[in-house]
């Protein structure tokens, strides 16, 4: 007879939902209910556009005219500041994150996505649009659970 020790661990798999697998696009997640960070995401699309490895070692800065908003890989230029990324395509900015939403008047309580988009005004930078509010989904979408893949 075999007997196994412990209590065993009831895992449910975790269903990936990609929502936008063919499109660049970065999410602005909620603001932390409590103490937590400001985080953005960028999908799996988005990561090839900017062209990251995710060593950890690389930058996005953020440009604003108006009420556009861009974004730029700025890993490889040394006097540009920036937000670096994560090995899991994250990074995170409070001030950031409240200037995008009072620029736009966004809820901050809700996740919002935004395209990356070609801006044939702007050189080395790419445009942000904002996709769908997180009120917009269907109770069938788990937005939360948008992962890289």
């Amino acid at each position: 007879m075999e007997i196994k020790f412990g209590i065993p661990k009831e895992r449910t798999k975790k269903e990936i939902v990609v929502l936008y697998p063919d499109t660049p696009v970065v999410i602005m997640h909620s603001k932390p209910e409590e103490k937590g960070s400001y985080k953005f995401e960028l999908n799996k699309k988005a990561i090839d556009k900017f062209r990251f490895l995710l060593t950890g070692e690389e930058k996005v800065a953020f440009g604003f005219k108006d009420k556009s908003i861009f974004i730029a890989n700025v890993t490889d230029n040394p006097v540009a500041t920036g937000y670096k990324v994560t090995k899991k395509g994250t990074f995170s900015n409070k001030k950031l994150h409240n200037y995008i939403t009072e620029l736009i008047s966004l809820d901050e309580t809700k996740d919002h996505h935004f395209e990356i988009l070609e801006n044939v005004e702007v050189e080395n930078a790419y445009e942000l649009v904002l996709l769908r509010k997180e009120e917009d989904y269907t109770t069938q979408e788990v937005y939360n659970e948008i992962q890289n893949v």
